[in-house]
C-alpha cells in the first residue's frame, strides 16, 4: 500500500499534538515496510518553515527533524509539468491553496490516499481525490 502525507502528519512526529499519537503509529508501519509514504519535496519546505516558528524548537532541533524526515526515506516527488498542472486544477476546482493541492495531485497520479490531519482539507477536497484524515487512516 502507498500512502502520501502531508506536512500536518509529518509535522506530528516531532511535536506533541492531538492525533501525535497516530502519526507516529503510521511512521513506524513505513519503516517496517507495512506501508509506502510518499510526499512532494514541497513537504520538506512546509514542515521546516513551520518547525522555525515553534518556540521551543532550536535551530538543531529543526535540522535534526529534517534529516530525520531523509532518514525515513519517504517517497519524494519531485515536480513535474503533469503534477504542476494538475495542482493548479485542483486549486481553482477546490479553492485550497496550491500547496494543499500539491498533495492531492500527487496522491491521484499514484492512485494512492491522501492522508492529512487537515479537517479543513478533507472537507474540501474528499470528492476530488481519496483522501482520509489521519486519525482514521491508521
Amino acid at each position: 500500500m502507498i500512502a502520501v502525507v502531508d506536512a500536518s502528519v509529518v509535522l506530528k512526529w516531532f511535536l506533541q499534538e492531538t492525533d501525535s499519537p497516530h502519526a507516529l503509529k503510521l511512521r513506524q508501519r513505513h519503516l517496517a515496510g507495512d506501508v509506502l509514504l510518499a510526499a512532494p519535496d514541497l513537504l520538506l519546505y512546509e514542515v521546516g518553515n513551520a518547525l522555525r516558528f515553534k518556540r521551543d524548537f532550536t535551530l538543531s532541533d529543526t535540522q535534526a527533524a529534517l534529516s530525520d524526515i531523509l532518514r525515513f526515506q519517504l517517497e519524494l516527488i519531485a515536480p513535474t509539468e503533469v503534477l504542476l498542472h494538475q495542482a493548479a486544477d485542483l486549486s481553482h476546482r477546490s479553492r485550497l491553496t496550491y500547496y494543499d493541492s500539491c498533495y492531492l495531485a500527487a496522491a491521484k497520479n499514484l492512485g494512492a490516499t491522501l492522508i492529512t490531519a487537515d479537517e479543513r482539507l478533507h472537507q474540501a477536497a474528499h470528492h476530488l481525490a481519496t483522501i482520509k484524515l489521519l486519525s482514521h487512516a491508521v
